[in-house]
């Protein structure tokens, strides 16, 4: 039996990088990916709650619409890959159920995207990454987006 890799993804481009080194390393290892999509119904309240409460004009899709363009993601960007792979859709705190499913499954590595606090609604999200890093007996490996500046080229 190969060794695990499990992958959050959410569909951004954070995560999509983050899907493309742990692949990386899947390739290397000889491991295989357990992509996994967390729905997190308290940051779909409490978005949906401060939208309606600041009467602010955002499209917000559906948890399911949400999982279905991660889905579709994935397999664009695993399908040139020589690494085998399942995908999961989970409910719950997204660190709690990346841990959960990593545990279930033996995995060696959890791999997710870092990036600084998202606002949505006048909702600060809390970093899955750095929740990881502090309750996770098991290695925790966070792909970074550059700075901005470093994006662009300025040191």
């Amino acid at each position: 039996m190969s060794q695990q890799i499990v992958i959050g993804v959410d569909g951004s481009e954070t995560s999509l990088d983050a899907l493309g080194a742990a692949a990386a390393l899947a390739e290397l290892a000889g491991s295989r990916l357990s992509v996994v999509f967390v729905r997190d119904p308290g940051v779909a309240g409490a978005v949906s709650a401060a939208v309606e409460s600041q009467g602010e004009a955002v499209v917000l899709q559906t948890e399911d619409e949400l999982a279905a363009a991660a889905r579709e993601r994935t397999f664009g960007a695993l399908s040139e890959k020589h690494v085998e792979w399942t995908f999961d859709v989970a409910t719950g705190d997204a660190a709690h159920e990346l841990l959960s499913l990593a545990k279930r499954r033996h995995a060696a590595l959890i791999v997710v995207g870092g990036r600084r606090h998202t606002t949505i609604g006048g909702v600060v999200l809390g970093s899955v990454a750095q929740k990881l890093l502090h309750i996770s007996p098991i290695s925790v490996f966070v792909v970074r987006q550059p700075a901005p500046d470093r994006a662009a080229g300025v040191a």
